[in-house]
């Protein structure tokens, strides 16, 4: 519960910074931060020694960041998409679907991060 807690108090401290960006810099700022999140599950799967694990984790993260790339050239609807699919990544590793050795508090902490952001950007998006 305190994950939940500290990954949502996290993704309204983005909120409020994003808050005072003009709309192209908070959605790339939101694009590199996605980009980022989406590497802490390769050094996990690096720490598992298990090669399998490490090119999953990496195939995903690159995935992670087309998206991330793509909601900056194309269309903020990549950054909820990627948002919205890592939060379905963390929870595969919640559930222990997908092993590394990441701490137990990490993906309740993103999930919840990132279903917050991908809320925030649609939000935004349609204020326009």
């Amino acid at each position: 519960m305190k994950a939940l807690l500290a990954g949502a108090f996290l993704a309204g401290g983005t909120v409020s910074l994003i808050r005072g960006l003009a709309q192209a810099r908070a959605f790339g700022l939101l694009a590199i931060v996605l980009g980022g999140i989406a590497t802490i599950y390769v050094g996990a799967a690096l720490a598992t020694g298990r090669t399998c694990q490490m090119l999953v984790e990496g195939l995903a993260a690159c995935a992670f960041i087309v998206l991330a790339t793509l909601g900056i050239w194309r269309s903020p609807l990549w950054l909820v998409i990627g948002y919205l699919g890592h939060g379905f990544w963390d929870l595969a590793h919640q559930q222990k679907r997908l092993p590394t050795r990441i701490t137990t508090w990490w993906p309740p902490f993103c999930l919840i991060y990132d279903w917050v952001i991908a809320g925030a950007i649609c939000l935004r998006w349609f204020r326009g």
